[in-house]
């Protein structure tokens, strides 16, 4: 959703929250190692890679896509989980 050629970035969460289930949004980052997943003001969507050593904290940004991917990755994923079995959807057909 864009507004004033500048994208929403309650939009661009929602729909980091739709795609790669497996990852933490890096909001959510509390201190540990590990992948977390990211969003830029873009619409960019970026693997993060947090680890410690003895030098420190280090992460790693790594491009995962853009934001007409992210578009279509999280509208599939509503799309299905909206007809999924489970919602319980009645359809009757007229003929």
């Amino acid at each position: 959703m864009k507004q004033y050629n500048k994208l929403v970035l309650s939009d661009l969460h929602q729909r980091l929250y739709q795609i790669l289930p497996e990852y933490k949004p890096i909001s959510s980052w509390t201190g540990e190692s590990g992948t977390f997943k990211a969003v830029d003001a873009e619409g960019t969507v970026y693997l993060v890679d947090i680890s410690r050593s003895e030098a420190g904290l280090r992460h790693e940004k790594r491009f995962f896509c853009d934001y007409q991917q992210l578009v279509t990755n999280s509208m599939s994923r509503a799309e299905a989980k909206r007809t999924s079995p489970e919602d319980n959807w009645n359809l009757t057909l007229f003929g």
